[in-house]
């Protein structure tokens, strides 16, 4: 797939709603109705020379209440399964035609140690910075190892988002992680089964 046909506004549409979900709508304010007090007319309607008031809990008063203020509603989007697993797919196929999408072996540590991982990653020729490594089995040893690396992580296969893909960072996958995701490294390496989520995405060549 060339970067000509891929298709960014898919992409651009599931990097939103991703966006909006992390959205919590916790934030809410009172109504003249539900601020306590107020039930009793400061003053007369007539006679007094100002202007007509029913309340000191309107939004004209201080402490009074809030006209079309946020209320606690769940305004979060949801992007069909198969458009999720498109995107994916789409955002992968960029990264590998910039450059950014790599496929090694393994991410196999002896120790968790931050010397051995960058030795790793030298090896591996990836960036010790900027860098996304994808795993399809858990790492632990790792995990603790990259933690003294700038900008340096670590996920498991299953759980990328669109976000990860296109936040300018190297993305490495190993073997099983490529598998995972139906990735080929047009060096005859493909998937030979259907990855378990997204399900039935096509080979990102």
């Amino acid at each position: 797939m060339t970067e000509a046909k891929i298709n960014w506004q898919l992409i651009k549409q599931a990097a939103t709603i991703q966006e909006s979900r992390r959205h919590t709508g916790s934030s809410v304010v009172k109504t003249r109705g539900q601020v306590s007090g107020g039930g009793r007319k400061p003053w007369k309607q007539k006679g007094t020379g100002r202007a007509r008031s029913g309340s000191i809990r309107g939004a004209q008063w201080r402490g009074g209440g809030i006209i079309f203020g946020p209320t606690k509603e769940n305004r979060s989007l949801r992007l069909p399964r198969k458009m999720k697993a498109a995107a994916l797919v789409e955002a992968l196929a960029y990264l590998k035609s910039i450059g950014r999408l790599k496929l090694v072996e393994n991410f196999l540590l002896g120790e968790a140690k931050t010397k051995l991982a960058k030795e790793l990653l030298t090896k591996l020729e990836l960036p010790a910075t900027n860098l996304l490594l994808v795993s399809a089995t858990p790492l632990p040893e790792l995990i603790l190892a990259i933690n003294n690396l700038p900008k340096v992580a670590l996920k498991k296969a299953g759980t990328l988002s669109i976000n990860d893909l296109l936040s300018g960072q190297t993305v490495a996958f190993d073997r099983d992680a490529a598998t995972f995701y139906n990735i080929n490294d047009g060096a005859g390496r493909s998937s030979s089964t259907t990855p378990k989520s997204p399900k039935k995405v096509r080979n990102v060549d």
